[in-house]
């Protein structure tokens, strides 16, 4: 039998396999960009700009961080206004209501990510990083009408995902998230965080300046779908059935 202290250690390790370097992350630990536990976020924001990236590992530099905060301010003031309600989209900064704004979108960077399993396969990664941000989303709740996007950022495995809400999502597709993240993929294996960034950011807001993607009503479709089934049925019985004056 083992003894009691390396015991104990052992059934340490799950619950240590995720540390690497610093502090493994939970979503409900991770800072809230617009709550009181911000200022963890390492940004030095202007006055005029909100904080829209979160990197309490201090892994960009801060330089980085206010260039990146600075784009992803600009890329929400030059985006269209997605809502119904135009009020949904008001920065509320003067009597007039302030100017409007289109997508939020903000970026949830760190070293590493809480887990129980030793050596993550991709999925799990992918699972684990989705479920971060899924958490996120509702922690965080930027923008009013699903118009904002979460870039989350885990260094240790060189992960990076593009979460968009049900909105954001017409915008940027599953096929362009991959087609983006595909295309800086080197830049993120080689640890060169802040030009990929970039890329992805600017790579985001051509596609938020473009047409949402068509979605076809799931309700309408059904109703054509059983009527053309009736019909079809009809026809088919119709030219079946044996002629009554053939009968006489």
């Amino acid at each position: 039998m083992l003894p009691p202290p390396l015991l104990a250690a052992l059934c340490l390790l799950p619950a240590l396999s995720g540390v690497v370097n610093g502090i493994a992350w939970t979503s409900a630990e991770f800072p809230d960009i617009r709550g009181a536990s911000s200022e963890q976020c390492q940004a030095n924001v202007p006055p005029d700009q909100n904080l829209y990236i979160c990197d309490p590992d201090r892994v960009l530099n801060k330089s980085q961080t206010t260039w990146l905060n600075a784009m992803l301010h600009d890329l929400t003031l030059s985006t269209p206004c997605p809502c119904q309600r135009r009020s949904q989209c008001s920065g509320g900064l003067d009597n007039d209501g302030g100017p409007l704004h289109g997508f939020v979108v903000s970026i949830a960077m760190l070293k590493n990510v809480q887990m129980s399993i030793h050596s993550p396969s991709e999925n799990d990664l992918t699972v684990r990083s989705e479920g971060f941000c899924r958490s996120l989303e509702g922690k965080w709740a930027l923008g009013d009408c699903g118009n904002s996007i979460i870039i989350f950022v885990w260094q240790h495995y060189k992960k990076m995902i593009i979460w968009p809400a049900r909105l954001a999502e017409r915008y940027v597709t599953v096929e362009e998230r991959r087609a983006i993240l595909s295309k800086v993929n080197n830049l993120a294996q080689g640890d060169e965080w802040y030009s990929a960034l970039t890329e992805v950011i600017g790579s985001i807001r051509r596609e938020l300046n473009g047409e949402p993607e068509t979605r076809v009503d799931t309700g309408t479709l059904s109703l054509v779908v059983s009527v053309g089934v009736a019909v079809a049925l009809t026809i088919i019985i119709t030219c079946t059935s044996p002629n009554k004056r053939e009968l006489y």
